[in-house]
C-alpha cells in the first residue's frame, strides 16, 4: 500500500502542477472568447485576495504534497487545512467560477486523488510510516 500511496502522490503533483500552469495554454486551446470568459473567474468575490495568493496557495499545496510524499506528519495536517480552507474559502468568497472542461476534468480528478491519498494517510499502512518517521524525530 505504501507504493500505491507514494505513487498517488507525484501522480497529484503531476496533475495539480499541469492543472496549475493551465491558463497559460488557454490561449491556444480555445478560441478568444472563451478565454475571455475564463478570464471572468473571482468577478464579484466576497473576500477579494491579493494577487500573490495565486502563487502563495499553490506552493504551499505542492510544499504539502512533497512532505506528504516523505511522510511528514506537518505536511500531513497542512494538506487537510489547505483542502478545507479551499473548500470553505473558495466556495463561499471567491466569487463566480468559469472553467472549461479540462480544467474542470483535471480539479474533479484532484479531489478524487486528494480523498484517496487523505484515507491512505491516515487509515492504510501508509498512517504506519507517518507514525513511524515522527517518532524517529522525536528521540
Amino acid at each position: 500500500m505504501i507504493q500505491a500511496y507514494k505513487k498517488a502522490v507525484l501522480f497529484l503533483i503531476i496533475i495539480y502542477t499541469t492543472y496549475i500552469f493551465l491558463p497559460l495554454a488557454w490561449p491556444y486551446l480555445y478560441r478568444e472568447q472563451t478565454v475571455s470568459f475564463l478570464g471572468l473567474a473571482g468577478l464579484e468575490a466576497q473576500l477579494p485576495l491579493p494577487e500573490s495568493f495565486n502563487y502563495v496557495i499553490p506552493c504551499l499545496y505542492l510544499v504539502c504534497c512533497f512532505g506528504l510524499y516523505s511522510f511528514f506528519n506537518s505536511a500531513r495536517v497542512g494538506f487537510v487545512i489547505l483542502i478545507i480552507c479551499n473548500l470553505t474559502v473558495g466556495s463561499f468568497g471567491l466569487g463566480y467560477s468559469a472553467s472549461a472542461f479540462l480544467d474542470t476534468a483535471l480539479g474533479y480528478f484532484i479531489s478524487l486523488l486528494e480523498g484517496g491519498i487523505l484515507v491512505m494517510s491516515y487509515v492504510t499502512s501508509a498512517a504506519e510510516e507517518f507514525k513511524k518517521r515522527n517518532l524517529g524525530t522525536k528521540m
